[in-house]
């Protein structure tokens, strides 16, 4: 799992952790519930959610929260761009690498 952001708040590591089993185990929508509930989510947080759409294919979902994403560091675009070709989305392939260009 790639580092995206060490956490201070306890809360947060603990969502974090959560998310991670969920998304593991393609519980996306129970993932999204859990972030949900934090206050204010921290990059590894947001990262975890994408993880959880991208595992269980839900590219929506996934596209949204990459979207939402104030940062978006490399292992995110590296989440989307193995969901989409896992799903043989070239579209959404091409999409993502014009917008890494354009960074």
């Amino acid at each position: 799992l790639p580092r995206v952001h060490v956490q201070a708040d306890p809360a947060q590591k603990e969502a974090a952790r959560e998310m991670h089993a969920l998304g593991t185990a393609r519980r996306w929508a129970e993932a999204l519930e859990v972030f949900s509930r934090v206050e204010k989510p921290d990059d590894h947080l947001r990262y975890q959610a994408l993880r959880a759409c991208t595992r269980a294919f839900q590219e929506e979902a996934a596209r949204r929260m990459f979207d939402a994403m104030p940062v978006k560091q490399s292992p995110a675009y590296g989440l989307m761009a193995a969901m989409y070709s896992r799903a043989g989305n070239i579209d959404g392939v091409e999409r993502l690498l014009d917008e890494m260009q354009a960074r």
